[in-house]
């Protein structure tokens, strides 16, 4: 399909249309295959392979029309902007106009934004809109025309610190991003808790390019409980169905790393390791530090997670 990015220029003969779907006593013409359009400096060339007449009588007047939409247009009533158009004549019923080409039409941009673009096959009417042609048939084109200044790049997301904490009694590591939490361990309100001064940044909010982290609970192993976190779709859902453990929910965000454990810039490496049953009750640890990770494979801990190092996810520096 070719297509190429329309160049501003001022809108002087066009104007913003409202753009409806015919009367039913429509010719049934169409376009037979693939449509395609090339744009620049205000001059163009559109074509079609065929547009075919399917009814036993004569069509109106044909037109192949470029079009601008804000959204993708669905043969409902929608407005837009015309861009090129190009004058095909009546067509006799039963047969198809082949190999159309527009040969060089005037080709304008419309106003600075994010189009979808589609070629319009109308037919004269008279009725009150787009000088009397209403809609037969359309194609829509998968490129999306952005014109004048590309838009803002999304906002970096709002980091906040994921801690960690040790119970000695239980053996066990817990790790929480939530304020409440924080201020509940600190105070004693959860007993038997103390901060490593471990802990690394993750996203309170869902910036793109973040996974949604899950959070299990379990007091399956009583009289010890223990926490599970993942990232990963597939094991959020396989955990759900486990009836020793019980989703909480979504409680923060983070990059992912790729499928070698590689993390993007910008971004550290956080290590998942599972103690084994060790204690009678799972546990896992979630560090970004290495030394951190090589003491826990040296107490007999599993690495978890992407590649050889068991990367589970990554931390916003």
């Amino acid at each position: 399909m070719r297509y190429s990015t329309f160049r501003r220029w001022h809108l002087t003969a066009l104007a913003c249309l409202a753009f409806a779907a015919g009367p039913a006593k429509s010719t049934n013409v169409q376009f037979v295959g693939a449509t395609a359009y090339n744009c620049a400096g205000g001059f163009g060339v559109l074509s079609a392979d065929q547009v075919a007449n399917f009814d036993p009588y004569y069509s109106g007047t044909l037109h192949m029309e470029l079009w601008a939409f804000p959204t993708p247009y669905s043969g409902n009533f929608s407005l837009g902007y015309k861009l090129a158009q190009h004058s095909l004549g009546q067509l006799i019923a039963g047969f198809a106009f082949y190999s159309v080409n527009s040969g060089t039409v005037f080709c304008i941009s419309p106003p600075n934004g994010t189009w979808y673009v589609s070629m319009v096959l109308t037919e004269y009417t008279g009725d009150f809109l787009n000088s009397g042609y209403v809609p037969r048939d359309y194609i829509n084109f998968s490129n999306v025309m952005v014109v004048g200044p590309p838009p803002p790049p999304p906002p970096p997301g709002v980091k906040t610190a994921a801690v960690e904490y040790f119970h000695a009694g239980f053996d066990h590591y817990f790790l929480t991003a939530n304020p409440d939490e924080i201020f509940k361990l600190d105070s004693g309100v959860f007993a038997g808790w103390v901060r490593t001064g471990q802990s690394f940044n993750v996203y309170g909010d869902a910036p793109p390019g973040t996974a949604s982290v899950c959070r299990f609970f379990s007091t399956a192993f009583a009289p010890k409980s223990s926490h599970f976190y993942t990232p990963d779709p597939r094991e959020c859902a396989t955990v759900q169905r486990n009836a020793s453990w019980q989703y909480e929910a979504v409680v923060f965000h983070a990059p992912m790393p790729d499928v070698a454990g590689t993390c993007p810039g910008g971004t550290t490496p956080v290590y998942r390791l599972y103690n084994n049953g060790q204690g009678a009750a799972p546990n896992h640890r979630y560090t970004t530090n290495i030394n951190v990770r090589s003491q826990m494979l040296a107490r007999g801990w599993i690495p978890e997670g992407y590649g050889s190092v068991g990367v589970i996810m990554c931390a916003p520096q």
